[in-house]
Parts: C-alpha cells; sequence; structure tokens
C-alpha cells in the first residue's frame, strides 16, 4: 500500500519550506512543524472522502481539474518563487481544500493551527499551498497505476492508519478518523518450568572464540577507514576562494529588496552578482565543473526572478521571490567555501 503522506511529504524540500515560511510569516522550523499537521490533515481529508466508490469518483473529477499537475511537481521551487504562480497556486489550492473539507474546513484548520501553535490564517495558506501538491501526488498515482474509482477507493481508504501515525494528537478526531484498535490476546496458560539439566561449560568457550573471530574480522575489513580529502593545490585554491570571496561580499553588500525598490536598483545589482558569479564558475569549473551546477541553480533562479519583473518602474509584490532567490546564491556560495576549505 502506497503511503500518500510520506509521498507528498518527500516534495516539501527545505528549500520549499523556507518559500513557504516567507509567504505565511513564520520561521523555517514554525512552518517545517506545521507541516507535520497540514500533510496527514490533507491526506486523511481525501481518505475520508474517497474510501467509497461515489466519494472516490469525486476525487478523481477533483483531481483532474488540477492543472499541471507533473509540471508543477517538477518545478515547485520555481513556481513558489514566482509571486503570480504562486497566487494562482494559492488559489486552485483553495478551491481543493473546499472540494474535499467542504464545510468541515474551518473546523480543520482551526485543529492543524492548534496542533501546531499558529495562528489560523497562516493554517489555512499553509494547507492551500500544500493541497496543489498533495493533487500533483495523487494524479502521478492514478496515472501511473491506472487507477478507477473501485482502485482509488482502495489505495485511499488504506491510508487511515498512516494519518493516524504521522498526525498530532487530536488531529485524527477532527478529520474523523479512526482505526481498528487490535484485541489483545488471551492470556496463556502458565508451563510449568523446566527440570534443571547439568550443563557443561564447553558453550561458553565456543561463544568467546566466536566473538573474537568476528572481531578480528571486523578490524581487518569493515572498520571504517580514514577518510582523505581531495585538497586543491594552493596555486589553484587561492583564486578560486578569492573568486567565492568576492561573490560572498557582493551579494551580502546589496541592499534589501522592498515593494518600493526601483527594477533599475535591483537590475543593477543583478549585474554586480552576475559578474562574481561569473568569475566563480570560470576558475572553478575548470578543475570541478560539477561543483558549480548547485550555484548555478541558484544563480538562474535569482536571475530569472529579476529578468520576469516588467511593465513597472518598481518592484511590487515580487520582492519575496527576489530575496528568497538571492539568499539561495549566498547559501550555495557559502557552502562551496566550506567545502573547498577556504579561510
Amino acid at each position: 500500500m502506497q503511503n500518500l503522506v510520506e509521498m507528498i511529504g518527500k516534495q516539501i524540500t527545505p528549500e520549499l519550506v523556507n518559500s513557504l515560511s516567507s509567504m505565511t510569516g513564520g520561521t523555517a522550523a514554525e512552518t517545517q512543524n506545521a507541516l507535520k499537521s497540514v500533510v496527514p490533515a490533507l491526506v486523511g481529508g481525501l481518505a475520508k472522502q474517497g474510501s467509497s466508490v461515489g466519494g472516490a469518483q469525486q476525487m478523481l473529477d477533483l483531481v483532474g481539474k488540477q492543472t499541471g499537475g507533473a509540471d508543477l511537481l517538477g518545478n515547485l521551487a520555481g513556481t513558489l518563487s514566482d509571486p503570480a504562480a504562486s497566487q494562482k497556486m494559492l488559489s486552485t489550492g483553495g478551491d481543493l481544500v473546499n472540494g474535499i473539507f467542504g464545510k468541515n474546513t474551518d473546523g480543520i484548520v482551526n485543529a492543524i493551527a492548534s496542533a501546531a501553535g499558529i495562528k489560523g490564517e497562516a493554517a489555512s495558506s499553509l494547507l492551500k499551498m500544500v493541497a496543489p501538491i498533495g493533487a500533483g501526488v495523487l494524479a502521478k498515482v492514478i496515472k501511473d497505476g491506472g487507477l478507477n474509482a473501485s482502485g482509488l477507493s482502495n489505495l485511499l481508504g488504506g491510508q487511515a492508519d498512516f494519518v493516524k501515525a504521522a498526525a498530532p494528537k487530536g488531529l485524527t478526531d477532527a478529520l474523523g478518523i479512526s482505526t481498528t484498535p487490535v484485541p489483545p490476546a488471551p492470556p496463556k496458560a502458565p508451563t510449568p518450568p523446566p527440570a534443571p539439566q547439568k550443563r557443561s561449560l564447553n558453550w561458553l568457550w565456543l561463544v568467546i572464540g566466536a566473538l573474537a573471530l568476528l572481531a578480528l574480522l571486523w578490524f581487518l575489513f569493515l572498520r571504517p577507514k580514514p577518510q582523505t580529502v581531495d585538497v586543491l593545490p594552493a596555486s589553484v585554491q587561492a583564486p578560486i576562494c578569492a573568486a567565492l570571496g568576492d561573490l560572498e561580499k557582493t551579494v551580502a553588500g546589496l541592499p534589501a529588496v522592498t515593494a518600493d525598490t526601483t527594477v533599475d536598483e535591483l537590475k543593477a545589482g543583478q549585474g554586480q552578482v552576475k559578474a562574481a558569479f561569473d568569475n566563480v564558475v570560470n576558475a572553478l569549473g575548470q578543475v570541478r565543473p560539477d561543483e558549480t551546477k548547485a550555484l548555478q541553480a541558484a544563480f538562474k533562479t535569482y536571475d530569472d526572478a529579476v529578468t520576469g519583473i516588467t511593465g513597472s518602474s518598481t518592484v511590487g509584490d515580487a520582492f519575496s521571490g527576489v530575496t528568497t532567490a538571492r539568499k539561495g546564491v549566498a547559501d550555495a556560495q557559502a557552502k562551496l567555501l566550506a567545502g573547498l576549505n577556504c579561510k
């Protein structure tokens, strides 16, 4: 039986947690804790509504209206970093949540907020943002398994135990989900103790010898080997570290982005970051090209976020996506600094 709670949870990466926390106004730790209630609540709602064939057909129809299922899962980070796309995702999520929970939506939101210790508004936003992710996962399961209403009913009907195992105390009551308790086994009749037998100590020497042999084998073949670090020559490492340090100073020196920041100011900073970024790629790409991939991906997200702002003189609502993307560049650069032992 596929565990939808686990499958949806795997789609929510630390990068997505950071994006969700910036959108709801909480910290990453608060958002991560809240998701432990949001994901089981969503699967619990699907399980309750889809446990019958008729309800499963309604869930098939509801998921069928969810546009961009597979595409959304493949570009979650890009969707959340784009204000227009994330707003559309939030609106779609609202329709999904209403379709899954109906008149019980407010009660579920309040239960999530209480279990996670967050405000109801934040709980509602998280549930709406996670709902399209869950619909995308479910759409993929339906497609891969060729499920009809009956097959989907069997899948959703088997999720109750997964939800109960993952959900905080009290949330399953709000969802109306319970599992059938297993009755305790009847007590066995006591058996009489075996008659004492005269034992030999020969077995003890056999055990000691076997343990000694195992210890020797472990020492020779299984013990952890000391790891060696592939250190770059100083003449190669120095320019790379210098380029990384320059990128770090460039990003840190940029002014904070607000809704009132002008597009011209933002693109001027974009040019400074690109110049420093190109120096890093040119220096490191000659010796370790694979290690530049994470930084290149982070810079592309930042570059797309800035380039995508058109038709206005100020940044407006796009400031959140730009700020998150800029932080991604700083984080990728910091990992390279640490990995290359730059001091």
